[in-house]
């Protein structure tokens, strides 16, 4: 914590390589190297940091968060786990991502998420919760780099939220999403199981003539669907 000193100080420690670094509660931190390579980057309540346009590459994880005045990630980052928190003036984030799981929460002003992500991990997970202006996901250009493995996506507390495109996951959990009406776009082939709560405006499941059995359906409630397929 306290003011930086020096940005060649800063840059060396960011590309150290092999050490994780955080960084809390810095009102001198104003901008970034241009490059972050290390095993994990932390930065909280730096409340002068306003964009991140660096090329983040790191190991393990990259997490930002608490932040006032940031309003831009538009970074290349790579890592294996993002979480983006309660960053309350934030509108714009990357175009692309490369990372095995991600988290966005309470991130109040981006409408939209990014056009690209890459999944790296076998398993992977992408949390989005507290987005109030999010209307649209659209996940046709987001690929895995396991295709065969388990894609889930836990989506709460978005009031704006009305329709998702291509999203293509084997586990989807809803909760508290007032306005969406059709969820028969979240799922690929490899369907396995699907939680709804909350979700009063819901009334499509699945695609028109779909015989899904609903044998792996392990919570429905809260919801309006006139017929389910059987």
């Amino acid at each position: 914590s306290g003011t930086v000193a020096s940005m060649d100080l800063l840059d060396a420690l960011l590309n150290h390589g092999d050490i994780n670094v955080t960084i809390i509660n810095c009102p001198g931190l104003k901008s970034l190297p241009p490059a972050i390579k290390c095993r994990s980057i932390s930065i909280y309540m730096c409340e002068n940091l306003e964009s991140i346009s660096t090329k983040v590459d790191v190991e393990y994880d990259a997490s930002f968060g608490n932040m006032q005045a940031l309003h831009t990630i538009d970074s290349d980052i790579k890592c294996k786990s993002l979480s983006i928190i309660n960053c309350p003036k934030l509108k714009t984030l990357p175009d692309e991502l490369t990372v095995g799981f991600v988290a966005f929460d309470s991130l109040d002003l981006v409408d939209t998420l990014p056009r690209r992500i890459h999944f790296t991990e076998e398993n992977t997970h992408i949390s989005i919760v507290r987005m109030k202006s999010l209307v649209t996901l659209v996940a046709t250009e987001w690929t895995a780099e396991h295709p065969k493995g388990d894609r889930s996506i836990y989506i709460n507390g978005c009031p704006q939220l009305q329709e998702v495109v291509d999203l293509n996951a084997t586990t989807v959990n809803l909760d508290d999403l007032r306005v969406l009406q059709d969820v028969s776009t979240m799922f690929g082939d490899d369907r396995k199981e699907l939680y709804i709560n909350a979700c009063y405006q819901v009334k499509t499941l699945f695609p028109s003539g779909d015989k899904i059995s609903l044998t792996n359906v392990l919570r429905l409630s809260d919801f309006n669907v006139p017929e389910l397929p059987t």
